[in-house]
């Protein structure tokens, strides 16, 4: 008997017989394409209710993903807690932040606010005109997500370290609104609430369980619903404390490992994904997907969907690629893949599996207070790096001891960051703690130290994630480039003056989104028009290879430590196409 897609992706989720595996979508579903095919169009979508639905509607009518969700973007939560809120280009992103906890307030009219009603009666018109079909499915952003909105993403990050208490209650103080939010929305109609906590997977697991585990686990426990949690990025090595939370799903991004994503959830929850929606999806299509289809069934999959939002860009024909491998592939029983091990890499340190520091001690300068300074870097001391430095100081040259300490530390911690074995707030520290040398031995110079080149940092409109590039920025300094930092949701106009105005040797920019990627081929069109023979590097969560290769002068960085050496073949005076060769895989 042929299940409808309602029927079939409830009972895939919570764990009953289906006839094939759903193929369908627990984040972002719209596309260009969707919106010129039914006429409703961002920004327009994320305002009006009946909008919202019709486009929700259209990836199953023009696609067969086996869903309707809402919403489109990530911002309702924190614009109803008094975060400010401003579309720019397509996407609604939070462009002011609190400064401190204390001054967050919980409004008793949370369902009233912002443009949570908007999201409320989208929900209640999808069901109306197609739950008898479809599930529903309304999407929430979990506690620490909401939370590096209302506060700013850097900051909140080191508050996980050095104001531990305080901000696991933030985080409980937010759950009440959430849960009472995902009731409203089952009450309106939603059959699924899908929990996305993207920045949670930047934690690691013994911050992840310290602060952002426990509000999670009430949140889930007080929605009267289904529920699926989204995790972005890879969560290999937290993947069993997700699924203590206690969800009915875990979607899962590429970048996880799904075999030990399938083991650890076996009989405890279904496991969704895994499919790349930048680079299967929007980039190659054909058989690309059906490969990506039929390993993540064969890989255990109980439904296959995109490992993340798809990208606006994403063609119709690529997303029917998805659906019908799926139909084709998910009548046959998966296999669970074999479990791969590098036992060379494990040892317990902060309570998860860890790279050995023996690794990393090895990486230290020779020189005993070199050393200590690089140590205390990596410690994310600042107290112990500027009594390290004032030290130095009253022996060493101060650009030695950025050079050969400072640097070295961070060059360290970011290597240790790309092994997995530190996480963002260990990384943010860190480069406070390293910014406090540096003041200390330029106050010694009586100048700032000589810069090698000047570079211009910031992150693509509408897209307010900025910890990539305030990483990338803090690597960049410690290696003696001085960095114009523009901040996070800039204007590709104001990317062009500050390039006419500073002429740098280079130009990066980070996206998190697959929404907001789109500015970055813009920016090179206009810096072409305007006679500025600059090279783009870009990077991010949703960006990557394939993508920078349809538009020139651009190189892509896949990791942090990768801006370093982009900007270091600049300044030897290679091309965007020489850097390319040297850089690209």
């Amino acid at each position: 008997m042929v299940m409808t897609p309602k029927k079939r992706v409830m009972a895939a989720i919570l764990g009953g017989r289906v006839d094939r595996v759903p193929a369908t979508a627990v984040c972002q579903t719209a596309t260009h394409d969707q919106m010129e095919a039914v006429g409703a169009h961002w920004p327009e979508a994320h305002l009006n209710a009946e909008k919202m639905a019709k486009l929700a509607g259209a990836a199953y009518s023009l696609t067969g993903l086996e869903t309707a969700r809402v919403p489109f973007d990530q911002a309702v939560e924190a614009e109803a807690l008094g975060g400010r809120m401003e579309i720019k280009g397509e996407i609604p992103a939070i462009v002011e932040h609190l400064r401190d906890f204390s001054e967050l307030r919980i409004p008793e009219n949370f369902l009233e606010l912002g443009r949570v009603p908007v999201v409320l009666d989208a929900v209640e018109r999808l069901s109306e005109d197609l739950g008898e079909e479809l599930p529903v499915m309304a999407g929430i952003i979990g506690p620490f997500s909401v939370a590096t909105q209302i506060f700013d993403p850097s900051d909140m990050l080191k508050w996980t370290l050095t104001r531990q208490r305080e901000s696991s209650e933030v985080l409980s103080a937010l759950v009440d609104p959430l849960i009472d939010y995902a009731n409203e929305l089952t009450r309106r109609g939603a059959d699924v609430i899908v929990v996305e906590d993207m920045f949670s997977s930047q934690l690691g697991s013994k911050v992840f369980r310290a602060v952002a585990m426990e509000p999670l686990k009430r949140l889930v426990d007080g929605i009267k619903n289904v529920v699926v949690i989204h995790m972005c990025g890879n969560i290999t090595k937290m993947v069993s404390d997700v699924i203590e939370v206690g969800a009915d799903g875990l979607s899962i991004a590429k970048e996880t490992d799904l075999s030990v994503a399938v083991r650890s959830a076996r009989g405890k929850t279904a496991v969704i994904g895994n499919i790349d929606p930048v680079s299967d999806l929007m980039f190659k299509g054909g058989f690309a997907v059906e490969a990506a289809v039929r390993a993540a069934i064969e890989g255990g999959v109980d439904l296959v969907a995109p490992g993340c939002s798809l990208a606006p860009g994403t063609s119709i024909e690529n997303i029917k690629q998805l659906v019908s491998q799926t139909q084709r592939y998910g009548k046959k029983a998966g296999a669970v893949a074999p479990v791969a091990v590098d036992f060379r890499k494990i040892f317990v340190k902060y309570g998860m599996a860890k790279a050995a520091p023996t690794a990393y001690e090895r990486l230290l300068p020779d020189d005993p207070e070199l050393a200590e300074i690089a140590r205390a870097v990596v410690r994310g001391d600042s107290s112990a790096v500027e009594a390290a430095v004032s030290s130095a100081l009253t022996r060493l040259d101060p650009l030695k001891i950025i050079a050969e300490g400072l640097t070295s530390g961070m060059n360290i911690v970011s290597k240790m960051w790309e092994d997995g074995v530190y996480f963002l707030p260990e990384v943010v520290n860190a480069a406070d703690a390293m910014q406090v040398g540096i003041a200390l031995c330029e106050k010694k110079m009586g100048r700032a130290s000589v810069k090698k080149g000047r570079i211009i940092t910031h992150v693509a409109e509408g897209d307010i994630h900025d910890i990539g590039k305030n990483i990338v920025s803090a690597l960049l300094r410690a290696n003696g480039y001085e960095v114009i930092d523009l901040g996070r949701d800039v204007p590709v106009e104001k990317v062009v003056e500050e390039t006419k105005k500073h002429k740098p040797l280079l130009v990066m920019g980070t996206a998190l989104m697959t929404t907001t990627m789109t500015a970055f081929p813009r920016l090179i069109e206009r810096l072409k028009q305007e006679g500025l023979e600059v090279t783009l590097a870009c990077g991010g969560g949703a960006v990557n290879q394939e993508y920078v290769e349809t538009f020139d002068h651009s190189v892509f960085g896949d990791k942090a430590l990768d801006a370093v050496k982009i900007a270091e073949l600049a300044l030897k005076g290679l091309s965007w196409r020489e850097i390319r060769e040297r850089i690209h895989k």
